[in-house]
């Protein structure tokens, strides 16, 4: 006897974009179906993806039914890219046969069962405790700033992943990470994790929360850090990398120097400015009254400020590292402030305004010539 399962293409490729953030080390996504839907599985060696996805109409089953496991080789995923309608799955006795629909065009392939014999692991019975409940949206966007200091593109060896961390602390509902020369620290109220996850995984538990409405749902243990859907008890499963966590203590405000700037007008001058300079990314920048001018080896380009304390600024700066940091804000506006008692080199760029998620970057400043 064969069992059906339909699903609305929406929802189907929406649990299948959740599934392929993890690329799957055998080369085969799998899934297994049972009396709500279906349920599919990736891994590789780190992380793992279980994504639960509810059938719009089934067979009748009783209670507690599962099917076998197929195999879905990666290379099949290319038949739920389309814009489909609908989907359906026909479970046979020995294969499973995949039938979509595209206004009048029908579509069919078949997928064997997953083989007794395979040395592909089972899916696996992930359990979490009690979930901290904080705002997807809100917990993506720390994540994206968060993620300036935490080196994501250059994140892919072992030593690396040791490395390359954003640390959270719970005692003071942050997350903070450190590059040679820049670090960056980023607030939200509720987030009460303690530990860190490596910069390479920061892009698929930012998609993850990308795809869920209202709420992720977070859990951590010894091992692992779990990323929650709690409408449907999917997850993103990321495995923790031995790291130190430094002691964090931000900066004070005792800051001599306190400048607001157009974010848009300085990212535009940065750009132009990297694309000027030659052999070097030394930018010599110097603030006078309510203007500021970044020059080597003559003036590039000049820009309004307005000074909240002081009157004067001189420093070397990196062009290159001060365009991200500037990039990994949101408001309109960017505070700077520099001259701190205890950190003279230390600048730092912020946010202005009441923001969901509070965002300070500190750049190293260069010694002037």
């Amino acid at each position: 006897m064969s069992v059906k399962f339909s699903f609305s293409a929406h929802n189907l490729k929406r649990g299948l974009a959740m599934t392929k953030l993890v690329k799957p080390t055998s080369g085969d996504f799998v899934v297994r179906f049972g009396t709500k839907g279906a349920t599919f599985y990736s891994a590789d060696k780190r992380r793992i993806a279980l994504v639960n996805v509810i059938a719009d109409s089934t067979s009748e089953l009783e209670n507690g039914w599962t099917s076998d496991e197929y195999c879905i080789p990666s290379a099949k995923m290319a038949l739920f890219e389309s814009n489909l309608d609908s989907v359906t799955f026909v479970l046979q006795e020995n294969a499973m046969v995949i039938q979509a629909s595209e206004g009048k065009q029908t579509r069919k392939a078949t997928v064997k069962r997953r083989a007794d014999s395979t040395r592909r692991s089972l899916i696996p019975a992930i359990r979490w405790g009690d979930l901290s409940l904080i705002d997807a949206g809100k917990f993506g966007k720390l994540l994206r700033v968060v993620g300036c200091s935490a080196l994501v593109r250059e994140t892919k060896t072992e030593e690396e992943m040791r490395v390359n961390q954003v640390h959270f602390h719970a005692d003071s509902e942050c997350a903070s990470s450190n590059a040679r020369f820049h670090a960056s620290v980023a607030n939200l109220d509720g987030m009460k994790l303690s530990l860190s996850i490596i910069g390479s995984d920061i892009p698929p538990i930012r998609s993850f929360c990308a795809k869920l409405e209202g709420r992720v749902g977070l859990f951590q243990d010894r091992n692992k850090l779990y990323v929650v859907d709690p409408q449907t008890d999917s997850a993103l499963v990321m495995g923790r990398v031995a790291a130190t966590q430094p002691d964090f203590s931000p900066p004070t405000d005792d800051f001599k120097i306190e400048m607001i700037l157009s974010k848009e007008q300085l990212i535009s001058g940065l750009d132009w400015a990297l694309a000027a300079l030659d052999g070097t990314q030394r930018l010599s920048c110097e603030v006078e009254g309510d203007g500021m001018k970044m020059s080597n080896n003559g003036e590039i380009f000049s820009m309004p400020v307005a000074f909240k304390s002081g009157s004067s600024f001189r420093a070397d700066l990196p062009a290159k590292f001060l365009r991200t940091v500037v990039d990994h804000t949101d408001s309109d506006d960017v505070r700077v402030r520099f001259g701190h008692a205890q950190l003279p080199s230390i600048m730092e760029i912020s946010d202005i305004g009441d923001l969901d998620v509070h965002v300070r970057h500190y750049l190293q400043v260069m010694r002037s010539r």
